[in-house]
């Protein structure tokens, strides 16, 4: 069992194979668990939206969720490896560690905000079905003006938030 204690990049080759492994793991439950999750928000949602198709909600949520689950995964368990130190340098006070987790902390929140603009897209799908007779046209440009307005917002507090916490 030598072999898998040999050192490349400050890290065993046991611990490479432990990371690869959770890795491919995640790759093959994501999505499993992402539709148990679209399933439990659909039915906790269920009185709000009645009348809507599982299936939209479905294909609206459930690849944000996959991208959300696999980037949590690899995040964490990369961070279980030891940073190589033939990699770092400094930069104006600025690690090469500092850059890795601020990549990282951006991935997941442009992850999230995709989720949140894809939920968006849904309550507004459940907004016209609801009102689907009584609104004029006039009030369709209405409502996607507003649609288009909040997603404009959402956008740009994620950039903040991608640069707090970069």
């Amino acid at each position: 069992m030598n072999f898998l204690d040999q050192v490349y990049f400050d890290n065993t080759l046991r611990a490479y194979i432990a990371v690869g492994l959770t890795i491919l793991l995640a790759l093959f439950l994501k999505r499993v668990i992402s539709k148990y999750a679209t399933a439990l928000l659909f039915k906790l949602g269920k009185t709000q939206w009645r009348g809507m198709e599982k299936k939209a909600f479905d294909s609206l949520i459930i690849k944000p969720l996959e991208t959300i689950f696999l980037a949590i995964i690899v995040i964490f368990t990369l961070d279980r490896l030891t940073f190589p130190s033939v990699l770092i340098f400094s930069i104006h006070k600025v690690t090469s560690r500092d850059i890795v987790d601020a990549l990282a902390s951006a991935i997941l929140i442009i992850c999230v905000v995709s989720l949140i603009l894809r939920f968006m897209d849904f309550l507004v799908q459940v907004i016209r079905y609801k009102s689907r007779n009584d609104k004029s046209m006039s009030e369709y440009q209405l409502l996607f003006f507003f649609k288009d307005f909040i997603r404009v917002v959402i956008i740009i507090f994620g950039i903040i938030f991608i640069l707090k916490f970069s």
